[in-house]
C-alpha cells in the first residue's frame, strides 16, 4: 500500500465521510480542498508530492484491541477503497493518534475556510492562499476598472475599455493602436495557455458555461496564474463558450495532439492462434505490423481590422442588444476573440469532416475546406492505399431509397465482419430526416427507435452516429469501431492563439496551426486490387460503400449532384469528346472522376484545359482529381471597389492514377 493512500484514508475517516457519500461521488471541491489542506498540515507535504514519490507505507504493528473503536470499520475501508480504486484490503487501519491528528488538521482547514468565506472579496483579487469562493466574472464596474477587476486588461482608461460606457471614441490614436495590439496579444495567449493547461490536468471536459455560471460562483479549477482569479475565470468563460459551439472534435472523432509534421502509425494484425492440443514445441500464429504514414498541414488566419471605429460600432451594437441571451457580457477584447474564434471553430468543424488539402492558389481568399484533410479524406486515402475494399454494390441513394440502402450496407458489413456489435455506422446527418421518415413508414409512426422486438435486424436511427457538416450531395456511409478515425493537431488550442500587431491605422490579427486526419486501423495493405479482393475483408477494419454517380462525357456536364463520379464515353461517341463546360462545381470541394473502363478519355481542353495532360484510363478504376481554379477580381459594390475571389470556370489537377 502507498503511503499517500494510507494518509488519505486516515483523513477521510477523521472527517467522517460516509460510504454513501464516497460511493456516490459526492465529495465536493470544497471538501476535497479541506482534505488537501489537512494532508499538508498533518504530513508537511502536499498530496501531489507524496503521490509522485510513490513511497510504500510501513506495515502497521499488531492492532491494539483497546484502540479498535478509533480504527476504520470494514464499511469505511470499502468506501475509501471505492474512491481510491484499490482493493479494500489495501486500506490500512489507522492508529488512533494519527486519526486524531488528521481530524484536528481537517477542523483547522474548515475553520480557515469559514473565516475566508465570511470576509469580503479583496479589492485586488489575486490567487488565493487557500480555498475561497470567488465571483465568476467580477463585480460591477468601478470608475477605474471594468467589473472591478484590477488588472491592466480591464483598466477603464484604455481606449477600447471606454467603449463599455455610453459613448464611442471616434478617433483612435497610434498609441491606442499600439496599446490595443499588446493587450489583444496578451489576452489571446492567456486563452491558448489556459486551454492547454486545462487539457493537461484533465479539467477541460468538465468546463462548461453552465458549470461556470451557477449562481455566479465557482470553485472548480484552482487558478495557477499570478494574474488573479477573476482574469482566469474570464479566460475559462471564453474557453467554455468555444467548447459549447457545435463541433465534431472529441465528440464524433477523437483528437490526437503533438503531431508536428508527419508520423508513422503502426497497426498490428494478429493471426489465428488456437488449435487442438499436441505435445512438443509447436507454435502457431503471427503478428503483422502495418505502418501507415499520416501528416498535418499548416493553416493560417489573417485579418486586418483596417477600420477600428467601425469595429467599435459593431461592438457597441452587440453590447446594447436587449436579447438577454448572453450569459456574459464580454469586454471589447474578449468580444473580438469570441467573435472571430466562433467563425474559425465553425470552419474547422466543417473542414474536419469534408476537408481536402490542395496547393494554395495565389489569390486573396483560398477556401477553408481546401486547406487540410478531414475524416472523409482519410477514408479515401485508406481506399487508395488498398487497405479498404469498398462495397461496390452499395452506391448512392435518395429520400425514397435511403433506408433500404443503409440496411443493405449493414448486411454487407455483417457478412464481411461477422456482426455489428463492436462497430458503429456513420451516416450523413443532413439525410437523417430521410431515414427517420422512411423508418417510421416501414416500422410504425410511433416507433421510439429502440426496435419493435428482439428479432428486428434493421438499424434504428438511434443506433447510428449521424455526422454533421457533410453536404447534401455526400452519400458516403462507413462502419468501424468508435474512435478509429482521428483528427490530428499539433498544440491544443493553437488556432485560437491570436497574434495582434499594429497595421497602419488598424490592427492585424493572425494565427497559425496544424490539422489533419487519419484512420488508426484501416486494414492490411495489399499490392493489387486482386489481392485485396482475395483477402475477402479478413484483415479489414473499416467498411465503406462506393457512393459514385454515373456521368456520361458530353460537351456540358452537371457536377452538382456528387463529388465522386464514374465516367464513361457516350455510345457511338469518339473517346476524344471534350467537356467544355462543367456546371455546379462547388468552389471548396474536390471532384473525383473514375473511369468505368480502359480507354475513357478526358482531353486537356475546355474546362480541363489546365490539367497536366490528357487523361486516358489504362484500366477500370483509374481516376483523376480536380478542383476549381480561382482568380481575384475587382467589383463595385454600393459604389465601393472591392476585391473578391471567384472561380474562373477551369479545373486544376490534384492527382491521378493511370494504370500502365
Amino acid at each position: 500500500m502507498k503511503l499517500w493512500q494510507k494518509n488519505v484514508a486516515a483523513i477521510l475517516k477523521a472527517m467522517g465521510i460516509s460510504r454513501e457519500k464516497v460511493a456516490a461521488g459526492n465529495i465536493s471541491a470544497e471538501e476535497w480542498k479541506q482534505i488537501e489542506e489537512a494532508y499538508k498540515t498533518t504530513h508537511g507535504k502536499t498530496l501531489t508530492e507524496d503521490k509522485e514519490a510513490g513511497e510504500e507505507a510501513d506495515p502497521d504493528p499488531d492492532p491494539d484491541p483497546q484502540a479498535a473503536a478509533t480504527q476504520l470499520s470494514d464499511e469505511e475501508r470499502t468506501a475509501i477503497a471505492d474512491m481510491l480504486g484499490v482493493e479494500p484490503a489495501q486500506v490500512a487501519q489507522e492508529p488512533a493518534a494519527a486519526a486524531q491528528q488528521a481530524a484536528q488538521a481537517a477542523q483547522a482547514a474548515r475553520q480557515q475556510a469559514a473565516q475566508m468565506a465570511a470576509q469580503p472579496e479583496p479589492k485586488k483579487p489575486v490567487v488565493a492562499a487557500g480555498m475561497k469562493r470567488v465571483n465568476l466574472f467580477g463585480g460591477a464596474h468601478t470608475p477605474e476598472y471594468l467589473f472591478g477587476i484590477e488588472h491592466p486588461l480591464y483598466a477603464r482608461n484604455k481606449q477600447y475599455n471606454q467603449l463599455t460606457g455610453t459613448s464611442i471614441v471616434g478617433r483612435i490614436s497610434s498609441s491606442d493602436v499600439q496599446a490595443a495590439s499588446k493587450d489583444f496579444l496578451e489576452m489571446a495567449q492567456l486563452v491558448s495557455e489556459r486551454y492547454a493547461q486545462l487539457r493537461e490536468i484533465g479539467a477541460l471536459a468538465s468546463l462548461t458555461m453552465a458549470s461556470l455560471h451557477g449562481e455566479g460562483q465557482i470553485n472548480m479549477v484552482p487558478p495557477t496564474s499570478e494574474l488573479g482569479e477573476y482574469v482566469v475565470r474570464r479566460t475559462d468563460a471564453i474557453i467554455a463558450y468555444f467548447k459549447e459551439l457545435p463541433s465534431v472534435r472529441g465528440t464524433i472523432f477523437p483528437v490526437h495532439s503533438n503531431v508536428q509534421n508527419a508520423e508513422v502509425a503502426i497497426s498490428a494484425i494478429v493471426g489465428e492462434l488456437s488449435q487442438g492440443y499436441r505435445e512438443g514445441r509447436i507454435f502457431k500464429g503471427g503478428m503483422q505490423f502495418t505502418p501507415d504514414k499520416y501528416k498535418v498541414d499548416d493553416l493560417m488566419f489573417k485579418f486586418n481590422f483596417a477600420d477600428l471605429v467601425r469595429l467599435e460600432k459593431e461592438y457597441i451594437g452587440w453590447l446594447n442588444r436587449e436579447e438577454g441571451s448572453a450569459i456574459i457580457k464580454w469586454t471589447f477584447i474578449e468580444w473580438v476573440l469570441v467573435h472571430y474564434g466562433k467563425q474559425l471553430i465553425k470552419e474547422q468543424s466543417i473542414r474536419n469532416v469534408i476537408g481536402v488539402c490542395v496547393p494554395q492558389q495565389n489569390v486573396k481568399a483560398n477556401p477553408a475546406n481546401l486547406s487540410a484533410d478531414g475524416a472523409l479524406r482519410a477514408i479515401t486515402r485508406a481506399v487508395r492505399q488498398l487497405r479498404v475494399l469498398p462495397f461496390d454494390s452499395i452506391g448512392t441513394y435518395d429520400a425514397d431509397t435511403m433506408l433500404d440502402t443503409v440496411e443493405a450496407f449493414a448486411d454487407e458489413v455483417v457478412k464481411a465482419h461477422g456482426g455489428l456489435d463492436d462497430l458503429k455506422i456513420y451516416l450523413n446527418k443532413r439525410h437523417q430526416r430521410w431515414y427517420i421518415r422512411a423508418y417510421r413508414e416501414k416500422y410504425g409512426k410511433d416507433a421510439d427507435f429502440t426496435g419493435a422486438n428482439a428479432t428486428l435486424v434493421d438499424l434504428d436511427p438511434a443506433t447510428i452516429i449521424w455526422v454533421p457538416n457533410m453536404k447534401e450531395n455526400d452519400f458516403i456511409m462507413f462502419a468501424t469501431e468508435a474512435g478509429n478515425i482521428e483528427l490530428l493537431e499539433d498544440k491544443p488550442g493553437e488556432m485560437l492563439n491570436f497574434d495582434f500587431t499594429p497595421e497602419f491605422e488598424g490592427v492585424a490579427v493572425k494565427s497559425r496551426w496544424k490539422e489533419g486526419a487519419h484512420v488508426v486501423k484501416a486494414g492490411a495493405p495489399f499490392k493489387t486490387v486482386a489481392e485485396l479482393k482475395a483477402d475477402n475483408y479478413e484483415h479489414q477494419f473499416l467498411f465503406v460503400n462506393n457512393p459514385a454517380s454515373a456521368l456520361t462525357i458530353a460537351a456540358t456536364v452537371d457536377l452538382s449532384g456528387n463529388t465522386l463520379f464514374t465516367i464513361s464515353q457516350a455510345a457511338g461517341e469518339s473517346p476524344a469528346t471534350a467537356i467544355t463546360t462543367a456546371n455546379g462545381v462547388a468552389t471548396d470541394r474536390v471532384i473525383t472522376l473514375v473511369a468505368s473502363a480502359a480507354g475513357v478519355t478526358l482531353n486537356k481542353s475546355g474546362v480541363f484545359s489546365k490539367i497536366d495532360s490528357n487523361f486516358v484510363a489504362g484500366a477500370k478504376g483509374d481516376y483523376i482529381e480536380v478542383y476549381p481554379e480561382l482568380e481575384d477580381a475587382t467589383v463595385t459594390i454600393d459604389g465601393e471597389s472591392v476585391t473578391i475571389t471567384r472561380p474562373t470556370g477551369k479545373l486544376l489537377e490534384l492527382g491521378r492514377k493511370v494504370t500502365a
